[in-house]
């Protein structure tokens, strides 16, 4: 059953990612035109949100791509919060720094550096904000027994008692004693 669970959280992190790096970029976008910001800093150039859709979803997927390289589909059990919130402010910054670095080079891409600003922001924090979530609801099903990893449990020392005795009351760490040696 970890197998499976490990794929299924595993799998639906894809989704999940493109989605948040999707309303992120949509979020930046409303932002800087809507009157909240366009009030203060005029407007010089505007861009169909139609023609941005397909920057954004093609910026997700490359996105995505780098997600995967910088490691954060790994499908290697629990994932520790710090790590993941490391990895995913590094990818997010690798991928807005090859933006900018298109955009330098061909400047009738897309022009508004408050969007890239606000869209690399956005995107670190509803991917975070997301995969905090996912990993809740990961470690609520492991408090009720689903997708626990068995273990067997070696020793009879102090250290192994203390051991076995956080593995039963902490199931968020997602373990199971099956057997002791």
């Amino acid at each position: 059953m970890k197998k499976k669970a490990e794929l299924f959280f595993g799998v639906i992190l894809v989704p999940i990612d493109f989605l948040m790096l999707v309303i992120a970029g949509f979020a930046a976008y409303f932002l800087r035109f809507g009157e909240a910001v366009s009030g203060y800093v005029p407007v010089i150039y505007e861009m169909p949100w139609t023609d941005f859709a397909l920057i954004i979803f093609g910026s997700s997927i490359a996105m995505q791509i780098i997600f995967a390289i910088a490691g954060l589909y790994n499908l290697k059990g629990t994932r520790r919060i710090v790590d993941e919130f490391r990895k995913i402010f590094f990818a997010c910054s690798t991928g807005v720094m090859i933006i900018i670095i298109l955009t330098f080079f061909d400047r009738e891409l897309f022009s508004s550096r408050f969007i890239i600003l606000m869209a690399w922001v956005f995107s670190i924090a509803f991917v975070s904000l997301a995969r905090l979530a996912v990993l809740y609801i990961q470690r609520k099903l492991f408090e009720k027994g689903i997708g626990l990893q068995k273990v067997v449990l070696v020793g009879e020392g102090n250290i192994s008692r203390a051991l076995e005795r956080e593995i039963k009351i902490n199931k968020g760490l997602g373990m199971q004693i099956v057997e002791r040696c």
